[in-house]
């Protein structure tokens, strides 16, 4: 673990304990709980390997169709702050199976009654089944994020990923476009209900 490891996990607790100091009003801490589905995936440059997208909208995968499901719990300690554990499985854009385990500080800015951005950082492991079927992915000479291999499946721990959420209030819905965590360029759009 190196020096920046070690700042983050410091400032990452001390955000924590801090938050906890602000749970005094007679309405929190209180949970809520999310579940969202994932549809539509943005690569802003392009696919690496286009021809193996079975769902792309487009020649070179700018837009995908990657179905899945995320699901939440949040801890809030007031209305702007609160721990976030989140879970998901997807399809990717090879249409293989893929997801996500993340846990993390949350802030919430409320632009109006409706709409907020939700900050939020925390630990992430990410995995996918194996693309090394593909010969075409091994053949691929760009950057490649997933270097640790388990079995069938390839993975990634990021110690400081994070999502950054957009939503508007619909009735009882919210409308979401986030930046899914530990991915740069991939965006999914979705709903979430929180229950």
């Amino acid at each position: 673990m190196n020096t920046t490891h070690i700042v983050y996990c410091l400032t990452f607790l001390m955000g924590s304990f801090n938050c906890l100091a602000l749970a005094n009003s007679d309405n929190l801490p209180f949970w809520s709980a999310q579940v969202r589905l994932a549809g539509l995936v943005i690569h802003p440059d392009g696919g690496s390997t286009p021809e193996i997208y079975p769902r792309k909208l487009d020649e070179k995968a700018y837009f995908l169709i990657s179905p899945g499901l995320v699901a939440g719990l949040n801890y809030h300690m007031s209305q702007n702050h609160s721990f976030k554990g989140q879970a998901a499985l997807l399809k990717d854009c090879a249409d293989l199976w893929e997801g996500y385990l993340h846990l993390g500080y949350r802030y919430s800015y409320p632009f109006n009654k409706k709409m907020d951005l939700s900050l939020s950082m925390g630990p992430t492991l990410i995995w996918r089944e194996d693309w090394n079927r593909f010969q075409e992915w091994r053949d691929y000479q760009g950057y490649k994020f997933f270097n640790n291999k388990w079995k069938n499946y390839e993975y990634e721990f990021i110690v400081y990923g994070g999502e950054i959420e957009l939503s508007y209030q619909l009735g009882e819905m919210k409308l979401i476009a986030a930046v899914t965590p530990g991915f740069i360029t991939l965006f999914t759009f979705g709903v979430e209900k929180r229950l």
